[in-house]
């Protein structure tokens, strides 16, 4: 079974509850990670919402750990041969987080919308949010998408700020899921640029 969830931010800073968390089972034998390692401003669970990402991962079934952003590269590629996926929280600072992710062996997901442009997803971070309830899946193709139904997908109850970018994504990226015909859930694969 999978889940996910959205947190949004809109132009003055203000961050959106996390949005209610649609799930989807498969049968087939695509890679579902047990142990994420979550990057945190604090190296803990105590800033933002990190807290609540913690509690709601573990109750999907999995072990969550923590990284200070400003860990370095060598701590970042430690964590990430210890765990399934890294998710960069948005308490994590962009600056402090750089390029450490680029090259990891491992899947990273991030909130902080600033890790675009220094890991490969777009030429420039051009970013825009509109506000919604939903957002629209258009591929199938990867195992995050792939047990959803392509189309319009309700992932807030009330209407919540949902960003997405206007920039040019790198050779490589491929959009999953779209809000206002834009990219707001992209995926890089190793080794694609």
């Amino acid at each position: 079974t999978y889940y996910f969830a959205i947190k949004a931010v809109d132009e003055n800073g203000n961050w959106s509850g996390l949005s209610n968390s649609p799930s989807a089972s498969t049968t087939s034998s695509g890679a579902c990670a047990t142990n994420p390692v979550m990057v945190t401003g604090n190296g803990g669970f105590t800033g933002g919402d990190d807290n609540a990402y913690k509690t709601l991962f573990e109750s999907w079934g999995y072990t969550v750990t923590a990284i200070i952003d400003t860990a370095t590269l060598g701590e970042y590629q430690t964590a990430a041969s210890g765990n399934d996926v890294m998710f960069v929280s948005s308490s994590s600072n962009s600056a402090d987080v750089g390029t450490k992710i680029r090259d990891l062996t491992i899947p990273v997901v991030t909130q902080e919308d600033n890790l675009m442009d220094e890991n490969g997803f777009v030429d420039a971070e051009v970013l825009n949010s509109g506000n919604g309830t939903t957002v629209d899946i258009t591929s199938l193709s990867h195992y995050i998408t792939s047990p959803f139904s392509a189309g319009s997908l309700s992932v807030f109850t009330a209407s919540e700020t949902l960003n997405f970018t206007d920039a040019t994504l790198a050779a490589g990226t491929q959009t999953l899921v779209e809000v206002s015909g834009k990219p707001t859930l992209m995926i890089l694969e190793t080794g694609a640029l």
